[in-house]
């Protein structure tokens, strides 16, 4: 569903960035806080809007969206496993 006018690009642009960078904040909170039930599921907002309005660009933009949910579960995995190494 491609957008008519430059305005509503833009504007859906806009909204898939502030879901994406609310997303990605609310999952470091959360990571750092151990709530790691919580934040997983704001990960479809950005990944349903990208889609809907951007169909192949926005899977291959759901696909960097998961890589990047991986690499952020991974990176607190290590900091969590490191940080309980370091008080034995």
């Amino acid at each position: 569903m491609n957008s008519a006018g430059p305005q509503n690009k833009h504007l859906n642009i806009f909204f898939i960035a502030v879901a994406t960078i609310a997303t990605i904040l609310v999952s470091l909170y959360c990571l750092h806080t151990d709530l790691f039930i919580v934040f997983q599921n704001l990960f479809y907002i950005p990944i349903i809007l990208s889609c809907v309005y951007y169909t192949m660009r926005g899977l291959i933009y759901s696909v960097c969206l998961a890589v990047l949910y991986i690499l952020l579960i991974l990176f607190f995995l290590r900091l969590i496993a490191a940080s309980s190494c370091r008080h034995w």
